[in-house]
């Protein structure tokens, strides 16, 4: 469940379909923009990164969103939140997301940088993924 661009749903709901029939629920809240695409190139030890512009969320974009993750999310469910916030949804906003979750009984996980990802590790996480990269980006630690 989440954001995803229009162009991208039967992909998803393909690859999800081909773990098994209701292996992975394909509830994403889809809009008419594109989702942000992501390249990595390795040589040896150095990454680099390719980040497209994503799409950008609106007011009911992201209580639709609240709404769904009120409906779906189950006590013990495994949420995970992952990526990059899109514009539009300000580090508050996607506080909330996660409080929604958690006082719903779910176990969150998250993979993000950035203030989001300082919001997140404020909150009782079942894991949380801070790399060095991230943390810089948040403004806590030198690359």
């Amino acid at each position: 469940m989440g954001w995803m661009g229009n162009c991208d749903r039967l992909f998803f709901k393909e690859q999800f379909h081909k773990l098994g029939p209701g292996a992975v629920a394909c509830n994403f809240n889809v809009l008419s923009q594109t989702t942000r695409q992501n390249v990595t190139i390795l040589d040896g030890a150095v990454e680099t990164h390719i980040r497209l512009k994503g799409f950008h969320v609106t007011e009911p974009d992201i209580i639709v969103l609240q709404k769904h993750l009120l409906e779906m999310i189950q006590r013990e469910d495994a949420v995970i939140f992952s990526g990059s916030l899109p514009e539009g949804l300000s580090p508050e906003r996607f506080e909330n997301l996660l409080d929604i979750a958690l006082t719903q009984g779910a176990k969150v996980a998250v993979d993000i940088a950035g203030p989001a990802l300082m919001v997140a590790l404020r909150k009782p996480l079942l894991i949380g993924k801070p790399d060095v990269e991230g943390m810089a980006e948040a403004g806590h630690v030198g690359p």
